[in-house]
Order: structure tokens, then sequence, then C-alpha cells
């Protein structure tokens, strides 16, 4: 990834340098800045640990579910009042759609046929459908070209709003916050992503 990573710098550094015109932010904080809690904070990093432990395969994925919301109902319920659930929910629709669709026959055939030697263009390409990770674990069972494969999903992160889950959250924040201001963020969001996303898959087809 480190070619794309450089490039996708520099390109970030120009849009920024080019894109915007040097201007005081003003931020306006409602309320005075709560004090730092020591302990809150290694409570939650410790959590946090956990979960890495279960990305490493070390703790169960229902182990860490039951660990995290008991120790969440007894540190402060009200946390779970506040989860986005209908994104979450987007979440899991998203990997059942995918799981189903990669045991139906025809749809096997058809992304075989598509991934064999194209799995970088593949992947960029299905990501902009289905957003890039839940294209990561079902082109997965397809290739063992890993490399190529990992490159198109990062890649394919740009582009559409649905590609990336973050970015997806970003324009759900944008809405809530700036509802006057979303159509506008929707259209520059997406000519910036479609640009870079344009200019990654070149160098791509450069270097493969």
């Amino acid at each position: 990834m480190g070619p794309y990573s450089l490039l996708a710098a520099a390109l970030l550094a120009l849009a920024v340098w080019f894109g915007y015109q040097p201007a005081p932010i003003q931020i306006e904080l409602e309320g005075a800045a709560p004090p730092l809690r020591r302990g809150e904070l290694a409570f939650y990093a410790v959590l946090f640990c956990l979960c890495l432990l279960t990305v490493a395969k070390v703790l169960s994925c229902w182990a860490l579910l039951a660990l995290v919301v008991l120790a969440v109902l007894l540190k402060d319920r009200r946390l779970l009042l506040q989860v986005d659930y209908s994104l979450l929910a987007t979440f899991v629709f998203l990997f059942i759609f995918v799981g189903n669709m990669g045991r139906f026959g025809p749809f096997r055939d058809l992304v075989q046929s598509l991934v064999e030697g194209r799995e970088l263009v593949t992947a960029a390409a299905l990501s902009q459908i289905i957003s890039n990770v839940p294209a990561a674990l079902l082109l997965s069972g397809f290739t063992d070209r890993w490399t190529a494969l990992l490159a198109g999903v990062n890649i394919g992160g740009l582009g559409t709003l649905i590609a990336s889950m973050a970015s997806l959250i970003s324009y759900k924040q944008v809405a809530l916050r700036a509802p006057e201001q979303k159509g506008r963020y929707l259209l520059i969001f997406t000519l910036w992503n479609v640009g870079f996303l344009a200019a990654l898959l070149a160098l791509a087809w450069i270097i493969r």
C-alpha cells in the first residue's frame, strides 16, 4: 500500500493547499469542556484492547460482546441509549447480504469470472456498491492474490458515499448538524473522491 498511500497523501496536501483559502476556524463549545477522568479513560482503554484481541482471534467475538455490554451496563448504561442502532443494522444486513450472495451459485460463477486476474479493479468497483469491507470479505473467497485484493478494497474506499462506512458516518453527522449543507457536502465530497479514485487507479495501472 506504500505507493498508493504516498500518492493519496500528496493529493490530499495539494487539495488542501490549493482548494481552501487560509482562514481562521471558529469553534464554539457548548459549555465548559469536561475534565479528564483518568479512571474512565483507563476503563475504556481496556475494552479497546479486548477489541484488538478479538481482531487478532485471541478472544471470541461473542465473549467480547458479552464483556463490553456487561461492562457498559455496570459503568454507564446511558451509553447504550446513544448507540446509532440504524447504522449498526446497516452493517449487519450488509454482511448478511454478502454471505447469502456468496452461496448463490450463479452469482458465485459471475464473481469468479470477474475476479480472476482483475482482483484490484473488481474490488474497487464492487466497493462502490456494497462498501469496501463487505467487498473484501466477499472476494477473499475467490482469490489468493491478497495483495491485489487489499489494494483494491483500500482504493475502493474512495468514490461513492457508500464505498466506505466511515464516509457514510461523516455524511450522517453533517446531515444531523447542518442539514441545509448536506447537498453541497455530498456534491463536493463525491467530486473529490472520484478524482482521487481515478488517480489511484491510474497508479495501479502503471505499477501493475
